[in-house]
């Protein structure tokens, strides 16, 4: 499961087709196939097994 699958099960109000940069949510993948949480702003805390940074 991608990332930004996982906070959207997490968050079921966030819907696919959001732009997660307006919610506050910036996912980032460096190249190496490992997307991370790059910065987190939205209103509701970073979903339980994930975290900010690789």
């Amino acid at each position: 499961m991608d990332l930004w699958q996982k906070i959207i099960k997490a968050y079921p109000e966030i819907k696919p087709t959001d732009d997660f940069r307006k919610l506050g949510i910036f996912l980032q993948d460096d190249g190496d196939g490992l997307a991370y949480i790059a910065n987190w702003e939205y209103e509701k805390p970073i979903p339980e097994g994930l975290k900010l940074g690789k």
